[in-house]
């Protein structure tokens, strides 16, 4: 999806970066619907500020909280990759993509080699750490894996904004007999060195995370929800998407997608797709009509990506509540 606004957000980043390099800092959360922009938002945001002083790495939690290991190493190949990389070490890109029989293997040997790029002593938790994890020891598995961050950043003179996106996920550790939020709590609320960024599009989720005065993140967290374009900016992503020199949009196709879609971003991109291929069978011109016909065939369609998405939305929230 084409970045568009989101100068007030990216402006927050900032303040964050600035608060932390001053040695103060907050933790922050970014809530907001499924395929809002908070990824492309997170991105952007490294894109650009990444190369600076400030280590920004970022980890998707989809997929790495399928067992306490996996997400602990994923946790610190993405940090020990990033400070490699402000430390010029660039034939650590050799290490982290490598696909073996054993990815696990493959994610404990590349830490013990970062570790020993970065700082002789970091080795040695590197290595507890490991251990920890051959034998299912989860609570001090986690623990160490959130004070190692704080430890390497100390020691080596850096600052650590680390974003974790889909951070609700991590509620899924729970069912190995901990409850990680109290863990990552204990363990972070002190540390000056590194701050987290979370992403989550579960909204519901996310407010009992940091709004639930019973919760252990209860008012420790800054939070930013990301609303929807207004109709300028809504207007500006479709002219973006229907910039071809052959296709022409009426004033009534603009008005009417930002009526259907209210300025969410992903279904502007989607609506704006399908009327683009649609508009050949209209003289290669979208108007009022057209626009109601790719809305339609975005959600009812089988290969509507409206339609999947929803349909994704629905197997999510139904696979959550057998869960509980």
């Amino acid at each position: 999806m084409t970045f568009i606004n989101r100068n007030r957000e990216l402006a927050w980043f900032e303040d964050l970066v600035r608060s932390l390099q001053a040695g103060r800092g907050s933790h922050a959360a970014i809530l907001g619907l499924r395929r809002i922009g908070k990824t492309d938002l997170v991105l952007e945001f490294r894109r650009h500020h990444g190369t600076g002083a400030t280590s920004m790495p970022y980890l998707n939690l989809q997929g790495s909280v399928t067992t306490p290991q996996r997400f602990c190493l994923d946790v610190l190949t993405v940090l020990l990759t990033d400070l490699c990389w402000k430390k010029k070490e660039t034939h650590v890109d050799k290490l982290a993509d490598r696909s073996g029989l054993d990815q696990s293997i493959d994610k404990a040997t590349d830490l013990l080699v970062m570790s020993h790029l970065l700082d002789e002593e970091l080795i040695q938790d590197i290595t507890k750490l490991l251990g920890l994890a051959k034998n299912n020891n989860y609570e001090e598995l986690f623990s160490l894996t959130f004070e190692i961050p704080e430890r390497i950043a100390k020691k080596l003179k850096i600052k650590v904004l680390f974003f974790l996106d889909e951070f609700q996920e991590i509620d899924a550790l729970k069912h190995y007999g901990f409850d990680p939020l109290a863990l990552l709590r204990s363990v972070i609320e002190k540390q000056e060195h590194i701050k987290y960024v979370v992403t989550g599009s579960v909204i519901s989720m996310m407010e009992d995370i940091f709004k639930d005065p019973h919760q252990p993140f209860f008012n420790q967290f800054s939070l930013l929800t990301l609303q929807f374009f207004d109709k300028e900016h809504s207007q500006k992503l479709a002219k973006y998407l229907w910039k071809y020199e052959h296709l022409k949009a009426t004033p009534e196709a603009y008005t009417q997608l930002f009526k259907l879609t209210l300025g969410h971003p992903f279904y502007i991109t989607a609506v704006c797709e399908r009327a683009y291929f649609e508009a050949k069978y209209h003289n290669d011109t979208i108007d009022e009509n057209l626009v109601d016909y790719a809305f339609i065939k975005e959600v009812l369609h089988t290969d509507g990506k409206l339609n999947s998405l929803f349909h994704y939305i629905y197997n999510s929230s139904l696979k959550r509540a057998q869960l509980k």
